[in-house]
């Protein structure tokens, strides 16, 4: 491990030896090493541990606490600057918690979360990737591959959190909407106000308030812009906003896509039909949260494509739903075209070919179950 003394507290701190350096690691044989490493490893460290390798704490065997001991002292950076990441990590104190009692969160200080991954693919459908709570929330930066102490390569996800005006119905209320406080700072009322300006950034919307879900899940959007309509002046000028049950929130936004990542890579190379494949997001959506009801829908058309054909979607007013499956909100939009006929592909192990009938289509928008306090940036406007 390096000697770097910034690095090694960031596993000391967690181990809670900082006085001195670690022992090497003991066959697990020996009674009095297994025990004492075994009273290191506290809850919080086996939480960690359990975060780290996806073993489970409440079944970790002496062999594996001290394998867990090791594992935290000899995870392996490969560049100066992801040395320096961790050790800033380090700095700021780290903690874990359990999320809603399903996932571990590794805590940074008090404004960034951790995720690890164990797998070279960015999914929160399988196992050892991302944990589902980090589904739509915008990676600040990740750390890896580093070495973990078998040699396995993972990959640390840092999450920003971000101050948000939040839009209850009662004071200290769960969120229904969130929205980055940067994005209306230089639009704050002292007076209240029908109409509020939205600055570019990101928009939570609770996703409860179209499907069956829990309260803490949310679903975000990366927004150009856009405005938020109240049926009855309200003044937006703190880090909470009352609006009482009879008011209805309108929302119309303009969807702000992140760019595009192109390799170069050449047509013949793995991923060819990937990179060629085409997704323009409807320009805008409608949100409106009311007595009457809540609705959230597409307000212009979408186009997406694959394997040489391109299929419009139009807006369309039925209900969404809530893809289990898939930690997604989907937004109903009406293919313009019966069928899907694959024109061309590029690979060169999987063949296909021929004509499907469509059965449905939408906008997927991502659906994280989190605390509405540790919300940070959206990632993007769904798939």
């Amino acid at each position: 491990m390096s000697e770097d003394p910034k690095l090694y507290g960031f596993f000391v701190d967690f181990l809670q030896t900082k006085a001195d350096p670690p022992e090497p690691p003991q066959h697990a044989s020996q009674p009095g090493v297994v025990a004492s490493r075994r009273a290191a490893l506290s809850k919080s460290n086996a939480a960690f541990f359990e975060a780290l390798s996806g073993a489970d704490s409440a079944e970790i065997s002496a062999v594996e606490a001290e394998q867990a001991v090791a594992a935290l002292e000899t995870l392996r950076v490969r560049t100066a600057v992801e040395r320096d990441l961790l050790a800033d990590l380090a700095n700021s104190g780290l903690s874990l918690d359990r999320l809603n009692g399903l996932d571990n969160v590794l805590r940074a200080g008090d404004d960034r979360l951790i995720a690890v991954r164990r797998v070279p693919i960015l999914s929160t459908q399988l196992n050892e990737a991302l944990p589902a709570w980090t589904s739509g929330l915008a990676t600040e930066t990740v750390i890896g591959p580093v070495a973990d102490a078998f040699g396995r390569d993972i990959w640390l996800h840092i999450f920003r959190i971000v101050r948000q005006v939040k839009f209850v119905r009662t004071p200290g209320g769960t969120p229904f909407l969130s929205v980055p406080h940067m994005q209306f700072a230089s639009v704050f009322h002292t007076t209240a106000q029908s109409d509020h300006d939205l600055a570019s950034g990101s928009l939570w919307v609770a996703t409860s308030l179209f499907a069956g879900v829990t309260d803490d899940t949310y679903t975000g959007i990366r927004i150009s812009g856009g405005k938020l309509r109240l049926s009855v002046p309200i003044a937006v000028n703190g880090d909470e906003v009352v609006i009482p049950e009879s008011v209805t929130c309108t929302l119309d936004v303009a969807l702000g896509p992140p760019a595009r990542h192109t390799s170069g890579a050449a047509a013949v190379q793995p991923g060819a039909d990937a990179r060629a494949s085409v997704f323009n997001p409807p320009d805008t959506l409608k949100i409106v949260v009311g007595p009457s009801g809540n609705r959230i829908e597409a307000t212009a058309q979408a186009v997406v494509g694959a394997f040489g054909q391109d299929v419009s979607l139009a807006p369309a007013a039925s209900a969404p739903e809530y893809l289990v499956d898939l930690n997604r909100l989907l937004v109903p939009m009406t293919p313009e075209v019966a069928d899907f006929t694959v024109a061309t592909s590029e690979a060169q192990d999987f063949l296909i070919d021929g004509t499907a009938q469509i059965a449905s289509g939408g906008l997927a928008l991502p659906a994280s179950r989190i605390s509405p306090a540790l919300l940070g940036e959206a990632a993007g406007v769904g798939r």
